[in-house]
């Protein structure tokens, strides 16, 4: 396990090579006589405590303080002070010091102070990645709703910037016959820029990540990045994280979040979420397509219904008609066993142009098409017309109906045809598995539902 690195700034060498031969066995430390060469060595972002004199040349300790939480904000630094200047050192603990001690000092002393620093910034660790989960899993619950493809990608750029404090960045997606990204979604980006922008394998560094299924940290607008050089640099970006988004090992495009703020700004702990967030988006945006696919797979099948009852409703219409013409007595007399057949005949082309309409209807339903049209409708007079026009089926199986129905008349306010629907697959359902000899149709005016024996 590594040691936590200290770095000691103070103008005496006696102290700081004293204070580094007693501190190495514990900790990896580094020292410097000067409060300006110290407070640069920070810029790293490397060292987990700085230990800075309160009064030296060129910077004081509170500048040094300055400096560090500038150049590296999760470093801290503990303040050494003499007596005169405690309350100086008081002063550095509101500028954002972790804590002071006064000189002279016992080394047992200061390593407890090192110690409380070092178990504050794990337990900072712990809480900050407890958090972590938290925000994870806030965010895998937002991707996980049903939408479509372009609302997901902003959707997943808003949670990611959020979520990683970035404050710009873009989902580029993958054309599967060019080969090519373009931008899906952006925040924080030119539009004029993005809007025809198009990117092939290898290209730039979204195409350098696609073809290399890699996530990368850049800073510095990554001029200086070996891997990239010749490519035309990002000076306006200090921090960046670039990763590819995939599904089944299929690339489907690339997510980079970045920070116009610091080059420090996103550190490992970042890039381990940015991973995790990134695999999470790649499964939200196979989900999307296919929510988009499936919309357009109902799209087609309600064209088809649509078209196919039409063209069913149209031969049935001809066949009713040309039957109300024959019963008519259009084409002469028929006999009344001639007539009982084309009663028949009407009877289920009526049928199935319900069954048309049911299927029209179900088509409508499931597109949220559906309307209905309220009106003020007699129920009595409703279930009667039902009776009657089921009679004949029930003359078919050698039944017999009966409407049992409340003298006093209800009105109620709803679609008739609607209504009449239920009314008639209920008794027709009952016609169909019914073994006696009568059918009985009785109507509650208490519970508005039809009775059927």
């Amino acid at each position: 396990m590594d040691k936590p690195k200290v770095l000691l700034i103070d103008d005496e060498e006696m102290i700081t090579e004293l204070v580094k031969e007693i501190l190495s066995d514990t900790y990896d430390i580094e020292s410097s006589n000067s409060s300006i060469a110290g407070a640069e060595l920070t810029k790293s972002g490397n060292y987990n405590v700085v230990l800075s004199d309160l009064k030296m040349p060129g910077l004081d300790g509170i500048g040094v303080l300055r400096k560090v939480k500038e150049y590296s904000p999760k470093t801290d630094v503990i303040i050494m002070t003499g007596f005169a200047t405690i309350d100086s050192a008081v002063e550095a603990i509101k500028f954002g010091a972790f804590d002071y001690i006064t000189k002279p000092f016992e080394i047992d002393y200061l390593r407890q102070k090192i110690e409380n620093c070092l178990d504050k910034q794990k337990l900072n660790a712990e809480v900050g990645n407890l958090k972590d989960i938290v925000s994870i899993h806030e965010v895998t619950k937002a991707l996980s709703s049903s939408m479509g493809l372009s609302q997901m990608l902003q959707l997943i750029l808003d949670l990611g910037c959020k979520l990683l404090s970035g404050d710009s960045g873009s989902i580029m997606l993958m054309d599967d016959s060019t080969k090519e990204l373009s931008i899906g979604a952006h925040v924080g980006l030119n539009a004029d820029i993005v809007k025809n922008l198009r990117v092939k394998m290898g290209e730039k560094i979204a195409g350098w990540v696609a073809e290399n299924h890699e996530t990368v940290l850049l800073t510095n607008g990554f001029e200086n990045d070996k891997r990239f050089e010749g490519k035309e640099p990002r000076k306006e970006i200090k921090s960046s994280m670039v990763t590819v988004l995939k599904f089944d090992e299929k690339v489907l495009g690339v997510l980079s979040i970045n920070s116009l703020k610091s080059v420090d700004f996103f550190d490992d702990r970042a890039l381990k979420i940015f991973s995790i967030f990134a695999n999470n988006a790649a499964f939200a945006i196979k989900e999307a397509k296919n929510y988009e696919r499936m919309k357009e797979l109902d799209k087609l099948k309600s064209e088809f219904v649509s078209s196919v009852s039409h063209e069913l409703k149209t031969p049935l219409t001809s066949i009713s008609a040309s039957i109300e013409m024959i019963t008519g007595g259009y084409a002469g007399d028929i006999s009344p066993e001639i007539k009982k057949f084309m009663d028949i005949i009407k009877n289920n082309a009526t049928r199935l142009v319900g069954l048309v309409n049911d299927v029209l209807d179900f088509s409508r339903a499931d597109g949220g098409v559906m309307t209905v049209n309220k009106a003020p409708i007699a129920i009595t007079e409703l279930v009667k017309s039902v009776v009657d026009e089921l009679s004949p089926l029930a003359t078919q199986k050698g039944l017999q109906m009966i409407a049992e129905i409340m003298p006093n008349e209800v009105v109620i306010q709803a679609d008739a045809n609607r209504v009449k629907q239920v009314v008639v697959n209920l008794v027709g359902n009952s016609l169909k598995f019914c073994s006696r000899l009568i059918s009985r149709v009785e109507y509650l005016r208490n519970s508005l539902e039809p009775i059927t024996a």
